[in-house]
């Protein structure tokens, strides 16, 4: 016994960091199971056999930080281990990412993790941005299909725009969620399982949507009850929101959607910083309800709706409180319409 704890003081000593050296375990021909567990919360598998009172002080202070942030490192581990191991269930998976040694093949296994939503820690992430690997989603991934799915609908339950906003499968249950450790790439808050995350993003949700600043398609039926905007299972009543609506508001709110998911809706991927810069900070009642216009008919150069159609609509709104004028709801519908589409003669607007 002392012999062992000679050896696991040893080790911690030897240990500058209670993290990763990525750059040699991403080169590394493979990895084994429980390896692969401790690098995907981003812990050096060496933590396995480390006593916690035989690290250095400045390690013991990294391990501190990294429990205020995600909860014991050893629980965390487990619930990763048993998570990758209940996931790797499909024989041919386990060909696929397991190699000709019985180990698994990095770059693989993490393609493997993408497509089945099982997230690492940013550190991780960090290092892939840097190096340049990115990954998407597989063509044959069962999200990849529920993505392609979902943007042929013209609207969303709050459970399943969550969901996909966050890089979730929209059919994986609350159950599911609240046993997934919250370790996703470029988490916005650090909230301990992925439930409280999205419930975090569906309030907020709900307060824009209180305060005018999202709009969603039962707007009558959630004032009459406000808990149909509680986070639910998509099998239960509840809002219901306009995709690209939506997936624009969550980035303003500087949330990244998976960039499959705004391809299938011809959205382009925007930053918190790309937002700054390309707005001067300056905007009028008109312009935010054209733009709204623009968002909830998914106007483009190919789709053009009937200008009498885009009048009626604007006739429906409020600016301030005020109702628009026949005139106003006229001119607004001209002006979020291509110039090509206006025919006729007489005086274009």
């Amino acid at each position: 016994m002392e012999q062992v704890l000679k050896q696991t003081a040893e080790t911690a000593q030897k240990l500058e960091s209670i993290y990763p050296d990525y750059d040699a375990w991403l080169t590394a021909a493979s990895w084994e199971l429980e390896d692969a567990a401790w690098l995907l919360v981003g812990l050096d598998p060496a933590m396995a056999g480390i006593n916690n009172c035989a690290l250095s002080e400045a390690a013991q202070e990294q391990l501190r930080q990294y429990e205020m942030a995600f909860g014991k490192h050893f629980m965390i581990f487990d619930q990763y281990r048993v998570l990758i191991g209940d996931s790797i269930a499909l024989k041919a998976e386990r060909e696929w990412i397991f190699g000709a040694d019985g180990g698994l093949e990095p770059i693989r296994f993490l393609q493997w993790c993408f497509d089945h939503h099982i997230g690492w820690h940013e550190r991780l992430q960090r290092y892939l941005d840097e190096s340049g690997c990115t990954f998407r989603y597989s063509d044959d991934s069962d999200m990849l299909r529920a993505i392609k799915r979902m943007a042929k609908q013209d609207c969303w339950l709050l459970h399943d725009a969550v969901l996909l906003t966050l890089g979730f499968h929209p059919d994986m249950n609350m159950n599911t969620l609240i046993r997934r450790p919250n370790l996703q790439p470029g988490c916005d808050r650090f909230d301990r399982d992925a439930l409280t995350r999205a419930s975090y993003l569906a309030d907020t949700a709900r307060g824009s949507w209180r305060a005018g600043k999202l709009e969603i398609g039962n707007d009558d039926e959630v004032r009459e009850d406000l808990s149909l905007f509680v986070l639910r299972d998509s099998c239960e009543p509840q809002a219901e929101v306009f995709p690209k609506p939506f997936l624009l508001w969550a980035q303003d709110k500087g949330y990244a959607p998976p960039p499959q998911l705004l391809e299938e809706l011809g959205l382009e991927p925007r930053s918190v910083n790309d937002n700054a810069s390309g707005q001067s900070g300056y905007s009028t009642p008109y312009l935010q309800l054209m733009q709204k216009a623009i968002d909830v008919h998914r106007i483009t150069d190919q789709n053009q709706p009937l200008k009498k159609e885009l009048e009626a609509w604007f006739i429906e709104q409020t600016i301030n409180g005020e109702a628009i004028s026949a005139n106003d709801a006229s001119y607004m519908a001209s002006f979020v319409r291509s110039p090509k589409s206006r025919k006729g003669g007489g005086r274009k607007y």
